[in-house]
């Protein structure tokens, strides 16, 4: 990959020098750089932010190109295998998340931990960037550093917030304290993690902030494959329909009641009932839905079953309305 530099840098050990410093926290790298490109009146900001940054995204994105490969590292397929699959997030649910963090380092292991959940994933190095993205694309969460050159994360959750997006965000600091987090609520963060964020603790935020959204996205039902049963008969339409909702009902008010009583494996068990029957119709938001609460339950990951029983609830609650209310 090649990057082209302004054309007053000519000697090719000149470019050797200032790429070999951009490993090195900007700290070290930006004086490096003014001593080096002092003399051509190179202006150190604008470099670093429009070739640097650039840079360094795009070998970020080659470097983390391979994590779901089995022989990822430590957040590859190898690692997640007899005990773990319920945190990755179920076919069909992909967050669209905006990952602003200045770190190389820290960039590299988020994007790992987020896209082995499951997300799509778009990386940037400052906050001018991260509100460059948001305004090309559409997100369903941003998770940002709180320290970046150019626009630090206080300023870009202000920024949404003032153009009237409301979208989840959700920051990352190196033990944020009292002060921190109470400035950050101001700001309009969703919430503040502390570095490092286990993958566990992603998984919980995206199910938290992100599952319904992504639901949203797909079909509530087919309707040709309701009429294709039975064939076109709107009697028995009608008298299948009664019954599937009131099974819903039934089965999810089970499930609920099984849930509370810490019971995980009998509620995987009721859901897959609820799954089979959504089939029938292509309701793909409820099958969608019961496929990651049974990965969950069967992970025995409490805290996340409880919120995608939540969403499955909502969703069977929209599939019953749009039923109900077909001509």
């Amino acid at each position: 990959m090649s990057l082209l530099l302004p054309k007053l840098i000519v000697k090719p050990s000149v470019v050797s020098a200032a790429f070999l410093l951009v490993s090195v926290r900007e700290s070290v790298c930006r004086p490096a750089l003014r001593l080096v490109l002092d003399k051509q009146k190179v202006g150190v900001d604008a470099m670093l932010n429009n070739r640097v940054c650039a840079w360094m995204n795009a070998s970020q994105a080659m470097r983390c190109s391979h994590v779901s490969d089995s022989d990822a590292g430590p957040y590859g397929a190898s690692s997640v295998k007899g005990g773990a699959d319920g945190l990755i997030l179920a076919a069909g649910l992909a967050p669209r998340v905006l990952l602003a963090e200045d770190n190389p380092a820290n960039l590299f292991l988020l994007n790992s931990q987020l896209q082995r959940l499951g997300c799509a994933v778009t990386t940037v190095c400052n906050g001018m960037e991260a509100l460059a993205q948001w305004r090309s694309q559409v997100f369903d969460c941003v998770i940002t550093d709180l320290s970046m050159p150019l626009l630090d994360g206080y300023g870009l959750v202000r920024q949404l917030r003032s153009e009237g997006d409301y979208l989840p965000v959700i920051g990352i600091s190196v033990d944020p304290g009292e002060a921190e987090q109470q400035k950050a609520t101001e700001a309009g963060f969703d919430s503040l993690l502390s570095k490092p964020v286990s993958l566990q603790t992603l998984h919980e935020l995206l199910l938290r902030y992100s599952l319904a959204a992504c639901l949203q996205q797909l079909p509530v039902y087919q309707d040709g494959n309701l009429a294709s049963l039975f064939d076109g008969d709107t009697v028995l339409m009608q008298k299948f329909v009664d019954r599937l909702l009131s099974s819903n009902d039934e089965d999810i008010a089970e499930a609920a009641a099984r849930y509370a009583a810490g019971d995980l494996p009998a509620v995987a068990s009721i859901i897959h009932k609820i799954k089979g029957a959504a089939r029938l119709i292509d309701a793909q938001q409820v099958v969608i839905a019961c496929v990651q609460l049974e990965s969950v339950c069967q992970d025995g990951l409490k805290e996340s079953a409880g919120l995608v029983l939540q969403a499955l609830k909502e969703r069977l609650a929209e599939l019953a309305r749009q039923l109900q209310g077909r001509g």
